[in-house]
């Protein structure tokens, strides 16, 4: 596939995944704002501990072969039947191990009594997760993300619905989290087999998987590091701290990427099928990932910025009193996010250039820095060192895998010189445009005036960025228009 192919098709599978993730958000919304007001941080720290309990099952028996098999030219029907075969007898065996240790994993994690069957039926999410459609690595390695988005958009409204209404009229308890997220799983797993209608076969042919295993291994260990960065944080606080603090702590952790989360599964789903078919071009590659670098500066970070001037507003109205410990946390992880967010993105670009190996050791650094700084940090600051820990220990990743890609891309400095020029101007516009207005928000108090100071400062970013970068004449306001361009000539 050429080059010109390559980018339409990734702007038009962008186009539906984009679409996915504000359908979902909008969708969210409202068991976002119920939950959050009939639930305590309890039932957050509840159900963020089932989720981790079940993920790390999950990523210790998962050979990744999903995304080896993305990098295949061909039929890969046969190998799909047996990956599909495997998760299904792998997920049996994970759920019947965290039933029986669910016990055990409850006193380590400090899980009151009352809540031990949320961890005891855990399992169940891995299950339902394995019984979806092998076909959709398919789909992914042709870029056709048309079914992805209705998949997740009757997912969020089945989750949304289903929360709400057993909070409402069963109990608001945290099994309103537990049934609406099964309830959303069994939605997701009939939408695959709704617009693939093929019944996989049960297969165990294991001499198809024999050329993946070592690519699939490195995709394994990689997984499982990146899981392992990603929970460790949470485990620990966990072990040290009480429930209620693990519902702030993951609280804080989900908000402050609440944003970038979305556009970055949207980037990295599209990106490692897109690099991987132009290995051989780096100067594409890393044009690629300077585009990256500038929706990053026009969606991500003006959301970071706002909730580090006034995330304690933010908390107030949409969580309420009872969240406001939540505020510090949030604005230290939100500081973070800006690294990470960076940091994720050239992951997925070192996989499909072969460094697969290379970002496993990345991981690795990380973990050890991450465990040495979160336990540090709880010991000195409590709950908030531990959060410092965290952000710390994601600086350190991001510069060792930046400095990486920037000797694989050849990657000078003049080529950040339009992204950081821009986004520094706009952000400081911001800073001091918030410093100015905030007194006559905080002389009224009035909510609606809160909402018109977010949007005024959100216009003030966004105008300074584009007409910085249109000074420059490079940066994110030609990378908005590249793909606006493109998106209007797919239709």
């Amino acid at each position: 596939m050429n080059e010109r192919g390559i980018f339409s098709k990734s702007i038009h599978g962008g186009k539906w995944l984009l679409m996915s993730v504000v359908a979902n958000k909008v969708i969210n919304l409202a068991p976002f704002f119920v939950l959050t007001r009939l639930l305590s941080p309890i039932d957050y720290g509840i159900i963020n501990i089932a989720f981790l309990v079940s993920s790390l099952g999950d990523k210790l028996f998962n050979i990744n072969f999903d995304q080896a098999l993305i990098r295949k030219r061909g039929s890969i029907d046969e190998e799909l039947a047996t990956v599909w075969t495997f998760g299904l007898l792998r997920s049996a065996f994970i759920a019947c191990l965290i039933f029986f240790l669910s016990g055990w994993v409850s006193v380590q994690l400090h899980v009151p009594s009352s809540y031990i069957n949320i961890i005891r039926y855990s399992g169940l999410f891995l299950i339902l997760s394995a019984c979806a459609n092998p076909q959709q690595t398919k789909l992914f390695r042709d870029l056709d993300m048309r079914p992805y988005f209705w998949r997740d958009f009757v997912a969020a409204i089945v989750y949304a619905v289903v929360s709400i209404g057993w909070a409402v009229f069963v109990s608001a308890t945290v099994w309103a989290l537990f049934i609406g997220y099964v309830a959303r799983l069994l939605a997701g797993v009939f939408m695959t087999y709704f617009f693939v209608p093929i019944i996989p076969r049960i297969k165990w042919n294991v001499r198809h998987l024999l050329p993946h295993v070592r690519q699939g291994l490195l995709y394994y260990f990689q997984d499982l590091g990146s899981y392992l960065l990603s929970a460790t944080d949470a485990f620990i606080v966990a072990h040290l701290f009480t429930v209620t603090d693990v519902g702030f702590f993951t609280r804080a952790q989900d908000t402050a990427s609440m944003v970038s989360s979305s556009l970055l599964s949207v980037i990295n789903k599209l990106a490692f099928s897109a690099y991987a078919n132009l290995q051989t071009q780096l100067e594409k590659v890393r044009d690629g990932f300077l585009k990256n670098l500038d929706v990053f500066l026009m969606l991500s970070l003006p959301f970071c910025v706002l909730i580090i001037l006034d995330g304690g507003e933010i908390v107030r109205i949409l969580f309420g009193e009872k969240w406001l410990a939540l505020v510090l946390p949030l604005k230290i992880f939100s500081f973070g996010t800006i690294f990470i967010n960076i940091s994720n993105s050239i992951t997925p670009i070192l996989n499909a250039l072969g460094y697969a190996r290379y970002v496993v050791k990345i991981n690795a650094v990380q973990l050890c820095a991450m465990v040495i700084a979160v336990v540090f940090g709880a010991h000195f600051g409590g709950l908030i060192g531990s959060v410092i820990g965290v952000v710390c220990a994601s600086i350190i990743t991001f510069g060792i895998g930046f400095f990486k890609l920037n000797a694989v891309l050849k990657i000078d400095f003049s080529h950040y010189s339009a992204p950081i020029i821009s986004g520094f101007a706009a952000s400081l516009a911001t800073v001091l445009a918030s410093i100015f207005l905030r007194h006559y928000y905080f002389n009224s108090g009035s909510k609606i005036l809160f909402v018109v100071l977010m949007s005024l400062l959100s216009s003030i970013y966004y105008s300074v960025l584009f007409i910085t970068s249109y000074k420059l004449q490079a940066g994110p306001w030609f990378t908005l228009r590249k793909v606006f361009t493109e998106f209007i000539r797919l239709h």
